[in-house]
């Protein structure tokens, strides 16, 4: 990915961010039947969904760093995303930062406790911290 494209990432996501706090003040519209705060969630849904596959496909290029921030991104529109807190964890492991890995794993688990492969992940990354394999 080209600076470039960070600059208009940025933006995007600001503008994004903008609208969804602005629209969540808005309570249901009667004629459309559903609230703007919806269109606007499933709007970031859609969003970040993409920004997920891009960072999937970052991930298996091995650029971690584009990676890392895509999975940040993501993060960003849909907090509780949590096969972007997953990758996020592995591209973070893979960068060398055992310990944040660590971290955005044990925060994935108490959003989703029932995610087992970030319980094999915290596993695996949580005995090579205590054997010192920083």
């Amino acid at each position: 990915m080209r600076k470039g494209n960070h600059n208009t990432l940025g933006k995007s996501l600001k503008v994004l961010l903008e609208e969804k706090a602005e629209l969540e003040k808005n309570e249901k519209d009667t004629d459309l039947g559903y609230s703007l705060k919806d269109y606007v969630e499933a709007e970031l849904k859609q969003k970040a969904d993409m920004l997920f596959k891009d960072g999937i496909k970052q991930l298996k290029q091995k650029e971690l760093i584009e990676a890392m921030g895509l999975f940040k991104a993501v993060l960003c529109l849909v907090p509780q995303h949590g096969k972007a807190m997953n990758n996020l964890a592995l591209t973070l492991y893979n960068l060398g930062y055992k310990r944040k890995a660590f971290k955005t794993l044990h925060e994935l688990l108490k959003i989703h406790p029932e995610d087992d492969t970030a319980k094999e992940n915290l596993n695996i990354i949580g005995a090579e911290l205590k054997n010192g394999k920083e």
